[in-house]
């Protein structure tokens, strides 16, 4: 902030709230704001730029203008630039350091930031990449980049997710690849299943999957049988609905492991085995190495888990697994 710049009295009405060339703000929560504008008053003027009729717009200080409105406030005190005083560019370098020094900035703030700087103040990509980027807290890679960028095309429900980060960044990416309907109809899914960040990729890679192996679209594996009947059947609690969904969208995508894990189960429950030893099929049944593990507190119990092993280990369950 400019210390010799005076400090100006501006009728609110002068400004323009919906210029926002230099505003990335994103996530307008204004309790804290308001609460601390009551208790202290304004302690960090807004910084305004002059524009034509006698109007202004907003360098930095958009939520204190909004919040002081909101007090019912008719003036703002602020520092004032004049129209030709300071260019567009500097003009929103100087709201991003003032940001950046004061608090934390969300994803989706990043891209308003990134697309500001390439689209609308002409920053070569390289200058973002190696200058903006680390600012940011991103590593310089152009990767990074290109992952920020689109994030400015999701719908509003799905940015406010993503900034309470209630969707991951690779989740809202992988949303992006959809059209507007299938990423409506899958974030709503994720959203009523109350699904944790990796179970939100597991469903989403799934129904991408078996989309493009089937030739079907996901609006239809998502709105049709099964799907539609579980999430409609008020006899199931959510997380009952998460996982008989998550198992039917794994089975559609790998049949032949589903087919192995229902058989293995199937015989695995003939054995009858006691709570002390389990039985566990190789990694993606792939090959013949069964894992058993069995627990004991005493000699007799130890005997007992010995007996068992010696006796499945003849029944026909077991050489129906090691030559499945």
């Amino acid at each position: 902030m400019d210390a010799s710049r005076e400090i100006r009295k501006v009728s609110v009405d002068r400004i323009d709230l919906k210029d926002k060339t230099f505003v990335f703000t994103y996530g307008e929560c204004l309790e804290g704001l308001l609460l601390s504008l009551k208790k202290i008053g304004l302690v960090n003027p807004p910084l305004l730029r002059e524009k034509a009729e006698e109007k202004f717009q907003i360098i930095s200080g958009y939520k204190r203008i909004l919040a002081l409105t909101k007090l019912g406030k008719r003036e703002v005190e602020a520092l004032v630039y004049k129209g030709d005083e300071i260019s567009d560019p500097d003009a929103f370098c100087l709201n991003l350091y003032e940001n950046i020094g004061n608090r934390a900035l969300n994803t989706i703030e990043k891209s308003i930031i990134l697309n500001k700087l390439l689209k609308e103040f002409r920053v070569k990509e390289e200058e973002i990449v190696c200058g903006y980027l680390p600012l940011l807290g991103l590593s310089p890679h152009k990767e990074r980049l290109s992952l920020y960028l689109p994030l400015i095309e999701l719908e509003d429900e799905i940015k406010e997710a993503l900034v309470k980060e209630r969707v991951s960044l690779l989740v809202a990416v992988k949303l992006l690849e959809l059209s507007a309907e299938e990423r409506g109809e899958v974030f709503g899914l994720m959203m009523k299943l109350r699904l944790g960040l990796n179970k939100q990729r597991e469903v989403l890679t799934h129904l991408w999957e078996i989309s493009r192996r089937d030739n079907i679209s996901i609006l239809e594996l998502v709105r049709d049988d099964p799907i539609s009947k579980i999430q409609a059947d008020t006899r199931l609690s959510i997380s009952q609905k998460a996982e008989k969904i998550r198992w039917i969208l794994k089975k559609r995508r790998f049949p032949r492991l589903s087919l192995a894990q229902r058989s293995f189960k199937e015989k695995k429950d003939l054995l009858k085995l006691p709570a002390n030893i389990s039985l566990k099929p190789p990694p993606f049944f792939e090959g013949n190495k069964f894992k058993i593990e069995f627990s004991f507190g005493t000699k007799e119990e130890l005997k007992k888990a010995a007996e068992k092993l010696k006796e499945i280990s003849t029944s026909c369950e077991i050489s129906e697994m090691l030559m499945d």
